[in-house]
């Protein structure tokens, strides 16, 4: 088996058909499809079943609800493919992704993880997310520190071999389980490979999702994700300033910045040791450090209202 497509479900009876549909009409016929459904409680499993009755590639793993990162994890451990794919069970892929991959690795060899552009999929467009960077193969951690790296797992192709030697699992329970996943994993691969084409189509504003509203878990699993990747890649840290410099600037530019109150964050901060860790990278003191991060969140915070102003005053 050359190729495993894990795609978690749950509760997406709406979207399950297509997602699977794009997946079964790929150009290259060797792979499975592994269907996990984590204890959905609408139609999601009777249509996973009825699926698998219609196409032998098609298997159903049914567990119990335990998040995106379990469902990825249980499909990971009864795979069957020399490489692992992860789908979203309310996206969908192009026909020809797997035959771009043997493409890509037939011209420049075997890599750890292969990237492919993306497509936000909007009710009224689609939005590119590309690397920005020039199609071929790179050391992980130049290519991570150069390109506009996406964290998403998805529109990636990962080697088991690769997976199995890092031991690296998504992070059960949390959310932005991609930051502690594709991140430690891009910088820890030899040879990352990069195609110059949007092969996945991530849908925007589905009803439902879990991204739809920022909470405090969201601040503190975010937080938390950062802090999980300086500890994983310890080592790579101390050899590199400019990627110790990179998860410096990820604390201080949280994405949150703009939505969130300053205490929010800073209980986020304080939950996950943060300055800890930053003293360990850069030695900045602890008066410093909260100076510099009150100052950054309230620049974003002030740019965001000021921005919401000039839109209510000139449209």
């Amino acid at each position: 088996m050359k190729y495993s497509f894990i795609i978690p479900i749950y509760n997406i009876e709406n979207y399950i058909e297509e997602c699977v549909h794009s997946v079964l009409k790929q150009t290259f016929d060797d792979f499975e499809v592994i269907l996990v459904n984590d204890g959905s409680t609408d139609r999601s499993l009777e249509k996973c079943k009825r699926l698998q009755s219609e196409d032998k590639r098609v298997r159903v793993v049914n567990k119990t609800n335990g998040g995106l990162s379990s469902a990825r994890n249980a499909g990971l451990e009864v795979s069957q493919g020399e490489y692992i794919i992860y789908v979203d069970g309310d996206d969908w892929i192009s026909p020809d992704m797997l035959e771009l991959a043997e493409s890509f690795q037939s011209s420049y060899g075997i890599v750890d993880i292969l990237c492919f552009d993306l497509l936000k999929a909007y009710p009224d467009r689609n939005i590119l997310q590309d690397y920005k960077m020039r199609e071929g193969v790179y050391k992980g951690v130049d290519f991570f520190l150069n390109s506009n790296f996406l964290v998403v797992a998805a529109s990636k192709v990962f080697r088991r071999g690769f997976l199995q030697e890092q031991g690296l699992k998504f992070l059960v329970g949390r959310l932005h389980e991609d930051m502690s996943y594709t991140v430690p994993l891009c910088i820890k691969a030899g040879r990352i490979g990069y195609v110059r084409s949007p092969v996945y189509f991530y849908r925007q504003n589905r009803a439902g999702s879990i991204m739809s509203k920022i909470r405090q878990k969201n601040v503190n699993d975010f937080t938390h994700a950062l802090c999980f990747d300086c500890n994983y890649l310890s080592k790579e840290l101390s050899e590199n300033a400019e990627l110790r410099q990179w998860f410096l600037n990820g604390f201080y530019n949280s994405c949150f910045t703009a939505e969130i109150s300053y205490s929010m964050l800073k209980e986020a901060f304080i939950k996950n040791n943060v300055f800890e860790l930053c003293h360990r990278l850069s030695g900045i003191e602890f008066e410093l450090f909260w100076r510099k991060v009150r100052i950054r969140h309230y620049y974003y915070w002030l740019r965001k209202r000021i921005g919401n102003i000039k839109k209510f005053l000139f449209h």
